[in-house]
C-alpha cells in the first residue's frame, strides 16, 4: 500500500518532523478526508482507507511519473504493510481475499464404462472449479475403458491412474484411491454420469455456507437413457416448483435416511472428516450409499441444494435393477446395514424409522422369493419391537419360504 502524507522539503527535515510526530500522543478527533480508491491485489473490489491515512507519510513516485489507484509502476517494488493501533481502530478485513478455495478430489470409478466414459471425463475436465485432484479407476475392465483412462491421464497428466489387475467391487475400489487422495471434500462419480460445469464450484459454495457440521450434501439430478435423452428429474415437484416426492431432508437425518430412500447418489459431496470417521466405505459389503447414509447421519448433518447439477445415467444392466433377485449379494449387504443400524438406534422414534425400512426390504425379498433373506429380516423387525399385525403373517411366509 502507498501511503499519502505531506511534501518533504528536505530529507533531513522530512524524518524530523516524522520522529516528532511519532513522540505526540494520538489526535482525538480526526478530520474527514476524502476517500481514495485503492485495489488491492486479487480483491476484485476496491477499499477506501480510513481518515488515519492523512496523517501518514508519502512515498513519492519517481520523476516524470504518476501514480494511478491500483497501478504498480514498472521498475518499482511496493510492499504491502498492515499497520494496527489501538488508537485508530481498522474496518477493513482482508481474510477472504487471502483465503485458498478447498482441494476437491473427484473419483472418477469405471467398471465396463467405454460407451459413456469420454462424456464422462469430458464433464470432469470443464468443471469451472480451478482445485482439483482427479482419481481415475478402473476395477479390472474388459471392454477397452483402461486403455481410454490412459489416453485420458496422458491428456492430463496432473489426473492420477489407478488400473486394478482384478476386480475388487465399488467400496473397495473407492477406498484405494480414497487413502491416496488429499481433498477435503470428495466425490464418488461413476463414470457413466454427468457433472454439469459448475456442480463442483456450486456445492462447495454450499458446503461451506452450511458450516462444518455439515458432512454430506446432496442435490437434484437430470435422469437420462443410455443415449443422453431425458427421461425426468429425481425429485418431483409441485405445481410451485417445490420438491415434494421423494421428499428430501436436511440437518439431522439419521431417522429418515432409515426410514425411506430420497437422496440420489451421485450428486453427494461428502466431507474428508466423514470419511476418516468411518473409515472409508466398508469393503465387505456389496455397494456403498445406504451403509455411508447411516453410519454417516448418527453424528453428521446433510444438506440439500435444490439445484439439478448432475446427470445420471439409467443403464437396465446396472447394480439396482438385480436387487432382490435369487443370488443377489447386495440383499445381504442390507440386512448387514440394517443390523449396523439398529445398534445405532437411541430411542423408539428411530427404531420405528427403521421398522418401516425393514418391512419394506421384507416385502421385497417374500416378492422375489429369497425365503431366508426375509426370514433375517422378520427377526430384525422383531427386534426393533415395532411389530403390526400384518407383520406376523409375513413372518409366518418367510419362517414357510426359508
Amino acid at each position: 500500500m502507498l501511503w499519502p502524507g505531506r511534501r518533504r522539503e528536505g530529507a533531513a527535515a522530512g524524518l524530523a518532523e516524522q520522529a516528532a510526530a511519532c513522540r505526540q500522543p494520538p489526535p482525538t478527533e480526526y478530520p474527514a478526508a476524502r476517500p481514495r480508491r485503492i485495489d488491492w491485489p486479487g480483491s476484485g473490489s476496491p477499499v477506501r482507507p480510513g481518515a488515519a491515512d492523512r496523517h501518514r507519510p508519502r512515498r513519492r513516485s519517481g520523476p516524470g511519473t504518476r501514480r494511478q489507484p491500483g497501478l504498480v509502476v514498472p521498475g518499482r517494488r511496493c510492499r504491502l504493510v498492515a499497520v494496527f493501533s489501538a488508537a485508530v481502530p481498522c474496518s477493513v478485513s482482508l481474510s477472504h481475499s487471502f483465503t485458498p478455495s478447498p482441494l476437491v478430489t473427484i473419483v472418477a470409478l469405471c467398471h465396463n464404462h467405454a460407451r459413456f466414459l469420454a462424456e464422462a471425463l469430458d464433464s470432469v475436465a470443464a468443471q469451472t472449479y480451478p482445485h482439483l485432484e482427479v482419481w481415475l479407476v478402473d476395477d479390472a475392465s474388459t471392454d477397452g475403458s483402461q486403455q481410454l483412462l490412459q489416453a485420458y491421464a496422458a491428456r492430463y497428466p496432473h489426473w492420477h491412474l489407478l488400473l486394478l489387475p482384478a476386480g475388487v467391487g465399488n467400496c473397495r475400489a473407492f477406498n484405494q484411491a480414497l487413502r491416496r487422495s488429499r481433498g477435503e471434500y470428495l466425490i464418488d462419480f461413476a463414470t457413466d454420469d454427468v457433472l454439469l460445469p459448475e456442480r463442483v464450484a456450486r456445492q462447495v459454495a454450499f458446503m461451506q455456507a452450511q458450516g462444518p457440521r455439515c458432512g454430506i450434501a446432496y442435490h437434484d439430478c437430470e435422469l437420462i437413457d443410455e443415449q443422453g435423452r431425458h427421461v425426468r428429474f429425481h425429485f418431483r415437484r409441485d405445481a410451485a416448483g417445490r420438491p415434494v416426492h421423494p421428499r428430501p431432508a436436511s440437518g439431522p437425518v439419521f431417522a429418515e435416511v432409515l426410514r425411506r430412500y430420497f437422496i440420489s447418489t451421485p450428486t453427494m459431496m461428502v466431507r474428508r472428516a466423514v470419511f476418516e470417521e468411518l473409515q472409508g466405505y466398508d469393503e465387505t459389503l456389496a455397494y456403498e450409499d445406504f451403509d455411508l447414509w447411516v453410519r454417516a447421519a448418527r453424528h453428521w448433518d446433510f444438506g440439500f441444494q435444490d439445484e439439478v447439477l448432475t446427470r445420471k445415467r439409467l443403464r437396465p444392466r446396472s447394480m439396482s435393477t438385480k436387487a432382490y433377485r435369487p443370488g443377489d449379494p447386495y440383499v445381504a449387504s442390507t440386512i448387514r446395514v440394517c443390523q449396523k443400524a439398529l445398534a445405532l438406534c437411541r430411542d423408539a422414534a428411530e427404531r420405528a424409522a427403521l421398522a418401516v425400512r425393514l418391512r419394506w426390504e421384507l416385502r421385497q425379498a417374500l416378492r422375489f422369493g429369497g425365503g431366508p433373506e426375509a426370514w433375517q429380516l422378520y427377526a430384525l423387525l422383531r427386534q426393533t419391537g415395532q411389530q403390526q399385525p400384518l407383520d406376523y403373517a409375513l413372518g409366518l411366509l418367510a419362517r414357510v419360504w426359508k
